[in-house]
């Protein structure tokens, strides 16, 4: 498989995340400081020579890609949707905590899933199937922009012997991360450009 350079995205701050909401597949918007980071983001990634954008087309994502500003064709594709969260969605992370539903439950065993939700295996069919379809044998670099659980879930399937590392990283609002020969690295942090308020994932 060979691969271009890809700059792997979440989507800028929303309401839900600023409510200590799960929202997995429901929609939520963008708040202001969501905004504000997806500008930055197309800030940072102005000057490169990128070729294009895939993007999840829920709402969140659609809103953090306008944001970004780049005058870039942008491809929305179902695959890139975030995980469902069953039961989960719409509860507040107390919920979350309370039954021990843990995201590095979801990433260390494959089969957990989140009550009535995905688990990891049911979402990696998706992220090879788009690594295939959309990455492999590309030459010019690409930006994907996604959301946390699945932007992990795609990591993962890119990097299969990087999971060590994967599994503790923080990925978060609209913060860049660069993907190239084997190896990720956060290039640009939302927060330290002096953009506002993020939630980690």
């Amino acid at each position: 498989m060979t691969l271009p350079v890809i700059y792997l995205i979440r989507h800028g701050c929303t309401r839900a995340n600023a409510d200590f909401i799960i929202a997995g597949t429901l929609e939520t918007d963008l708040i202001a400081d969501g905004y504000e980071q997806g500008r930055a983001a197309g800030n940072f990634l102005r000057c490169m020579e990128i070729k294009n954008i895939y993007a999840s087309p829920q709402l969140r994502v659609r809103q953090t890609v306008d944001a970004m500003n780049l005058e870039l064709p942008v491809e929305y594709d179902e695959r890139l949707k975030e995980m469902y969260f069953g039961s989960c969605e719409g509860k507040s992370f107390e919920f979350r905590q309370k039954y021990n539903i843990t995201f590095e439950r979801l990433y260390r065993d494959r089969q957990f899933r989140f009550p009535d939700g995905d688990s990891y295996d049911d979402a990696e069919p998706r992220a090879k199937s788009f690594i295939r379809e959309k990455l492999d044998n590309t030459a010019q670099p690409v930006i994907v922009v996604t959301h946390g659980a699945f932007g992990k879930v795609l990591l993962a399937t890119l990097l299969p012997d990087k999971i060590e590392k994967i599994i503790p990283f923080v990925l978060g609002n609209a913060d860049v991360v660069k993907i190239e020969n084997g190896n990720f690295e956060v290039v640009f942090e939302t927060q330290k450009s002096g953009s506002a308020s993020q939630i980690k994932l």
